[in-house]
């Protein structure tokens, strides 16, 4: 007993280690039946960066694909490759805010917050999106953030979206965006991840069940803000500051985190608890 005991402190140190240190993606090939369930909000998954991915083959389909095969419209747009994973320019992006014009909340509460880091030539807000904007901007841009109702499919049908080659990573913040459907017992289920994969995008974030407004705005801003630099970071303090008598919504903006989560799926996992977790936070899952 005494040497087991002397052999715990030996390693102990070591086993400390393991509590602070930066695990690598963890990838869930899940079954149909099971990938309905909020996997990543396990304890033993919730700070890890958690990825899921339809089968073994689109794994090494995609893998392939942005190795070799990648966008190149010009150097200073162009998808980087890194060792670890694609980097993405976060200001190259565009915005579509409330386009069924029946979100005001949202569209109060993002708006000015969305313009104030891309402008308003990246977006566009309370307005029905053209069917060739939205296209081009996926084929051009870095990102592609959507808050609306569902997937925004009412404004791209996802069979155009498979004929066309996907540079962006959809942030698709709106209910049930990231949901798989099942369709009888045989078919493979079908929702936008797995078109927005088809259609070659490096991965897609989305909410797997219908979400309330403010906490999928607060969700949006904390991944926002772990992804850009500190001069976003400032603009969403000033806002959050804001006396509440001067809102004209409520806003409730989570604080600005203390550092900046460049990795997208570290940045989904460290802003889950900026929600209700379990009805919202766990909702939001990576493609």
């Amino acid at each position: 007993m005494q040497e087991v005991l002397s052999l715990f402190k030996t390693v102990q140190p070591d086993l400390e280690k393991f509590k602070t240190a930066k695990r690598n993606p963890v990838i869930l090939v899940l079954d149909k039946v099971i990938q309905k369930l909020p996997w990543e909000s396990m304890a033993m998954l919730s700070t890890t960066p958690v990825s899921r991915i339809p089968s073994l083959h689109f794994l090494n389909s995609l893998t392939w694909k942005h190795s070799f095969d990648r966008p190149n419209p010009s150097p200073t747009t162009e998808l980087k490759l890194r060792s670890n994973g694609i980097e993405v320019n976060p200001k190259l992006a565009y915005y579509i805010i409330n386009p069924g014009q029946d979100l005001p909340g949202v569209q109060l509460r993002l708006q000015p917050i969305l313009e104030k880091i891309w402008g308003k030539q990246c977006g566009l807000s309370g307005a029905v999106p053209v069917e060739q904007e939205i296209k081009q901007s996926l084929m051009e841009r870095d990102i592609f953030l959507y808050c609306g109702h569902g997937s925004g499919s009412k404004y791209f049908p996802m069979d155009n979206l498979v004929k066309m080659d996907c540079r962006a990573a959809p942030i698709l913040m709106g209910c049930s965006s990231g949901q798989l459907t099942v369709s009888g017992r045989i078919a493979d289920p079908t929702g936008a991840p797995i078109y927005y994969l088809l259609a070659g995008s490096p991965g897609m974030v989305g909410m797997l069940w219908e979400v309330t407004d403010v906490d999928c705005d607060r969700f949006t801003i904390r991944l926002l803000d772990l992804l850009l630099g500190a001069r976003k970071r400032k603009v969403l303090e000033k806002l959050n500051h804001t006396p509440p008598n001067e809102r004209s919504v409520k806003t409730d903006l989570p604080s600005p985190p203390e550092q900046l989560e460049p990795e997208m799926l570290r940045a989904v996992a460290q802003s889950r608890p900026v929600t209700k977790n379990f009805l919202t936070g766990a909702a939001a899952v990576f493609n």
